[in-house]
């Protein structure tokens, strides 16, 4: 039986064999072949949740290029902390040269650019678990971030096996990923497969009878009752059994269930975030809110597209607005017509849409998390198509659905309004509701349009004067709306203080329309979200794509023209609002861009724009420069950039250089400490060619006697100097356990006796205990050197095992 070993240095050498045992002793291929197989078997089942764009034949070389160096790095330092160093090392350098090269300085060193490009693809492989239903498309972030899963597998499994000695330690790497795996599958796997972990597993305790797993000297019985490495053979055999027949037959007798997938990822939709329509309507909870996830995922033909929107109310009162009667979620019935790829014909209708010149917009949603019965669409939707059924509401004129509808696409129109509107030619007109004025605050929107709007204008330019007044850049967005004070309402409060979110800007612009004779109302939805840097959701070759969390939900002012019908306002400043239509600019006026991503999506603390907002870009700050300029610091770079690249190779070199003379000098630190702890120079040589018979892979035990420490040399190197070992061990031994002598004097068991000091009296040499021990040492080493290459010699010597001790 193989004398056990501490963890981080190599398992016990052996004389027999010579180089080819050593090679195999410190190379561990069976092992090594075994976490291999391990690695690779569990995380299989992946090929079945994520699309194979290459990530699994990249897989398979990682897996076993790391589990080979380790093996390389242990038999040329014999270190196996170095080996799961090596392998950590290696791990990152291949991740981030395979994916993230353009991001590290000289092509190797990590920057700053590096850190947030890894946490944006992880940031995007969350979106796209979280958006997509197995399998999950192909896609750059997702390959890289299973391969740096699966090297986080291979390193922690192959680690705790060889470098911890702890088979059991190395099953739990792989269990979590099984379960994980496991859990989100939708079909059972075959039942070899398990048999192949298990046995994979079952043999890795069997090659590893360490002192953790197996008793000493045979001492003790495994479960079928054979002692020794039996033992363990037998329960790995039986563990092995009862968890194949469990797996096999549990499942069979439970009830059929729907597997739901874990954690955020790859059940569709199942972890998109939603907005809350309260009694209320307020929105005030959810632009407060830091959820990061997405509600809706969508792309549009529009490079400003307008809000997406959900509902509409001409109900407010008690200060509120509350939501309107149309036609209830029950009374949209199944269209056996709305299937995918069909197009249902009823839709709210767009009054306007013989009257006024428009442009077609394409848009596609590809993930939806507001439920059923609202649909988020553009602005008059005239064509739909979606795996459901939908009915447009002839009161709201919202689209309506009776169950969750999570990808869908259409068409809608964009009015290019002229800057006087046709008359009227009689058509249906805006209920009362949409002209009421709350009797508390009529008298204070009356003087306010009085400073306001000319009341001669014709309806649509009073409509354009009141949204200018909005977003002249006096009032400020904050979610800190002004309070009421006693007998205040909330557009009081907003017009006294000037500070309001978009709730408070479209009331007030509703009640300053109605008050001049104009039809109007609260639509609810949400902004149209920020571009993504690549597509997280299935994708869609409509636009770009876009992203609108829970803090994007948005109010605007609907207004009713005579002859038009209802068209969008927006009066909520750019910073927190869409772009707002060209009809609805004075005429003349520059139509307002939509915000960019930092403007569309500030903190809840936020009352006004960043700096970064406030500030323009670099590339609009200043002109471009010259080509010439350009030439001549191109150059200037160019010429700059070698000292560069040489600092950063000194710079490697030197940390190189460190951590090299960084184990010698903790193996030189365990020897002083031996030297000062030990009272007889004799017991400290003892200790110390302890150390260095274990940085040539001699191990011995600390609990044993000095004696069988000796007896473990001879066993693991047969031709070392019997006759020196034997008498430094003696030494040794007197100086510990001898007893003392009537002339202070200490008598060895075999009658030879030393001084007081530890000098030898009999056959030690006359240099003193000092000189005596060491040349006893240096003779034993000498005799264990005989037939040590040059590999070995230059790995004892800038990675010695005793460094650890």
């Amino acid at each position: 039986m193989s004398t056990p070993t501490a963890p981080g240095t190599a398992p016990a050498q052996h004389a027999e064999g010579g180089v080819l045992r050593r090679l195999w002793d410190r190379t561990e291929p069976l092992s090594a072949a075994l976490v291999i197989g391990l690695c690779l078997l569990t995380i299989w089942p992946a090929r079945q949740l994520f699309e194979d764009g290459g990530w699994w034949g990249q897989a398979v070389a990682l897996t076993v290029g790391l589990v080979a160096l380790a093996a390389v790095v242990r038999l040329l330092t014999g270190s196996t902390v170095l080996a799961t160093v090596a392998q950590v090392v290696a791990a990152v350098v291949l991740l981030l040269r395979g994916f993230l090269a353009d991001t590290l300085a000289a092509g190797l060193l990590p920057t700053p650019r590096t850190v947030s490009a890894v946490v944006e693809k992880f940031r995007t492989t969350g979106q796209l678990l979280a958006e997509s239903s197995a399998p999950v498309p192909v896609h750059e972030a997702l390959t890289f971030a299973l391969l740096c899963v699966i090297a986080l597998l291979v390193v922690f499994t192959d680690s705790a096996v060889h470098t911890l000695r702890s088979v059991l330690m190395g099953a739990v790497a792989p269990l979590l990923v099984f379960v994980t795996l496991a859990a989100n599958r939708t079909t059972h796997e075959p039942w070899w497969w398990f048999l192949l972990i298990a046995a994979t597993w079952a043999g890795l305790l069997a090659l590893h009878h360490s002192a953790e797993t197996a008793p000493a000297s045979g001492r003790g019985r495994g479960i079928l009752g054979a002692p020794g490495r039996g033992a363990m053979l037998s329960t790995a055999a039986a563990l092995t059994t009862i968890g194949v027949v469990v797996a096999l037959v549990v499942p069979a007798v439970l009830p059929e269930r729907e597997q739901r997938l874990v954690g955020r990822g790859l059940a569709e939709d199942s972890s998109l975030a939603t907005v809350d329509f309260t009694d209320t309507l307020d929105l005030e909870s959810d632009l407060r809110s830091d959820d990061e996830r997405p509600v809706i995922l969508w792309h549009s033909e529009s490079s400003s597209p307008g809000p997406l929107r959900i509902t509409a109310t001409d109900r407010f009162a008690d200060d509120r607005w509350s939501p309107q009667e149309g036609r209830a979620a029950a009374e949209v019935l199944s269209d056996p017509r709305a299937v995918e790829d069909v197009v249902p014909d009823r839709l709210p209708r767009v009054d306007w849409a013989g009257e006024l010149e428009a442009t077609e917009e394409a848009f596609a949603v590809t993930a939806n998390g507001i439920p059923a019965p609202f649909l988020a669409t553009p602005s008059f939707p005239v064509d739909l198509r979606s795996p459901v059924a939908v009915t447009g509401d002839p009161v709201t004129d919202a689209v309506w659905i009776g169950e969750d509808a999570r990808r869908y696409e259409g068409t809608a129109l964009e009015p290019t309004v002229p800057e006087e509107l046709p008359q009227s030619s009689g058509g249906a007109s805006a209920p009362d509701a949409a002209l009421a004025v709350p009797e508390q605050i009529a008298g204070t929107i009356a003087e306010t349009n009085a400073q306001v709007v000319d009341p001669d204008d014709a309806p649509l330019d009073k409509a354009r004067a009141i949204q200018s007044f909005l977003r002249n850049g006096d009032f400020e967005y904050s979610l800190d709306a002004a309070e009421p004070q006693d007998g205040e309402s909330m557009v009081q409060a907003f017009l006294r203080e000037k500070r309001g979110y978009c709730t408070q800007y479209a009331t007030t612009m509703i009640m300053m329309a109605r008050e001049q004779g104009i039809p109007a109302r609260m639509a609810i939805g949400m902004l149209p979200g920020d571009q993504t840097s690549s597509d997280v959701g299935r994708g869609s070759d409509v636009g770009p794509e876009r992203l609108v969390q829970r803090n994007d939900a948005h109010a605007w002012p609907e207004l009713y023209f005579e002859g038009v019908g209802w068209l969008r306002f927006e009066p909520t400043p750019s910073e927190r609002a869409a772009a707002a239509p060209a009809y609805s600019q004075p005429v003349g006026a520059e139509p307002s861009a939509s915000p960019s991503p930092s403007e569309a999506s500030p903190s809840p603390s936020e009352a006004s724009p960043s700096p970064s907002e406030a500030s323009p870009s670099p590339s609009e700050a200043s002109p471009s420069p010259s080509s010439s300029q350009a030439e001549d610091d191109q150059d200037g770079a160019e010429s700059s950039g070698w000292w560069r690249t040489l600092l950063a190779v000194l710079a490697v070199l030197l940390l190189a250089a460190l951590a090299l003379a960084y184990l010698p000098w903790r193996a030189r630190q365990a020897r002083s400490r031996v030297t000062e702890g030990e009272q007889s120079p004799w017991s400290a040589a003892w200790e110390t060619l302890r150390l260095d018979l274990l940085d040539r892979g001699v191990s011995t035990r600390s609990t044993d006697s000095v004696r069988a420490q000796a007896k473990a040399v001879l066993g693991q190197r047969p031709a070392v100097d019997a006759d020196a070992l034997a008498e430094l061990a003696e030494r040794a031994e007197a100086a510990r356990y001898g007893r003392p002598a009537s002339d202070g004097s200490t008598e060895t068991a075999t009658g030879a006796a030393t001084d007081a000091s530890g000098a030898a009296t009999g056959t030690a040499a006359d240099a003193g205990p000092d000189g005596a021990a060491d040349e006893l040492r240096r003779r034993v080493l000498v005799s264990v050197d005989d037939d040590e290459s040059f590999i070995d010699r230059t790995r004892r010597q800038l990675f010695p095992a005793s460094a650890s001790r």
